[in-house]
């Protein structure tokens, strides 16, 4: 019988014992490993932080090295001038559409799209 087992059927012992001397669970199990820990020179095994699996360690969170994200800089070259191309690429797209609806109501919102289009390309440009 392991140590955590002796220690839950105390606990069960003194909640069958003396059923409304705590409010919960943990108080009992906690009073059972108080007496646990006396008998065996103040060990306990409960509240341990490294718990063991198969032969290898479980680290907590104070142990676990963290990732951290990296900081992003300026743009690089390469990556404003592929936005360049997209944005270009989007206004040749919406031209288009704008051709095929001549006659149609949505001249107004192509024409605002496209002019949003332009900005975002005027906007990159002045970044490269």
């Amino acid at each position: 019988m392991t140590a955590l087992q002796k220690i839950i059927k105390e606990a069960k012992h003194l909640k069958k014992k003396y059923p409304k001397k705590f409010a919960t669970w943990r108080e009992y199990v906690a009073e059972a490993s108080a007496i646990y820990a006396s008998k065996h020179k103040g060990k306990s095994p409960v509240g341990k932080k490294h718990k063991k699996i198969s032969g290898t360690k479980i680290k907590t969170m104070a142990t676990k090295k963290t990732h951290k994200r990296k900081k992003i800089g300026a743009p690089t070259e390469n990556a404003i001038l592929k936005a360049i191309e997209k944005t270009k690429h989007e206004i040749a797209e919406l031209e288009k559409m704008q051709k095929s609806h001549i006659g149609k109501k949505h001249i107004g919102s192509i024409k605002t799209t496209i002019r949003k289009k332009h900005r975002t390309l005027g906007s990159l440009i002045k970044k490269y």
